[in-house]
């Protein structure tokens, strides 16, 4: 792993003859290397083989970090170390946000709170599918921004609000726009979202930028 995280000059150094340096060139290098012995980066969270980490968070007070399994991590900077909040489940974790108070997760299909102070979770998971009982689709994307969870169901948009509990059904219609194929929700800002569309072979893709009162087309 060393040697992997070396630049590729330092690792073709041993293999090239070597070359006299100035002394302005030797003093460079040497602060270099001094900086790089005073570096404190370090690894936080380590996550198991065939379970990547699918979301992670980060603000001045503290990182948050979930898995493709469902599990979560979270390092307040104060105590210094990492906790495990949740195991492993059926759902992975797909978005991450923080405030002073709580964190915010949304799984693939729910989403829940925890408290910072405490670590405790602060609420029963919210599930999508229940909170419109006429949509018989399963969800297609699920994006995330501060408090507010943006889930893209096929011909449906629904937006919570974490903080209060809130939702709100949008007009917008994912396949209404073209094919799950070629559409990619890429960020979701709390009103708007932008997708990545590559349904002309014949032209890069492209970045759309829309608001979801608009139904699509």
């Amino acid at each position: 792993l060393a040697q992997a995280w070396r630049p590729a000059s330092s690792r073709s150094a041993a293999l090239a003859p070597p070359r006299r340096r100035s002394a302005q060139g030797r003093a460079v290098s040497g602060c270099a290397a001094a900086a790089m012995s005073r570096s404190t980066d370090q690894y936080i969270f380590g996550c198991d083989l065939g379970d990547p980490v699918s979301a992670i968070y980060m603000d001045s007070s503290g990182c948050a970090a979930g898995s493709m399994m469902g599990k979560i991590w979270y390092l307040s900077f104060d105590r210094g170390r990492p906790e495990v909040l949740a195991g492993f489940s059926e759902e992975g974790v797909r978005g991450f946000s923080m405030d002073s108070d709580r964190l915010y997760i949304a799984y693939f299909e729910s989403a829940r709170t925890w408290r910072r102070d405490t670590l405790d979770v602060q609420c029963e998971p919210i599930t999508f599918r229940k909170l419109d009982k006429k949509n018989t689709n399963v969800v297609k994307h699920v994006l995330q921004c501060g408090h507010k969870t943006c889930v893209l169901f096929p011909y449906s948009t629904l937006v919570i609000d974490l903080q209060s509990g809130d939702h709100s059904i949008r007009p917008f219609k994912l396949y209404a726009n073209g094919s799950s194929a070629d559409l990619a929700p890429c960020d979701f800002d709390g009103d708007s979202l932008a997708v990545l569309d590559r349904s002309n072979p014949t032209m890069p893709p492209l970045l759309r930028l829309g608001g979801l009162e608009r139904g699509g087309g």
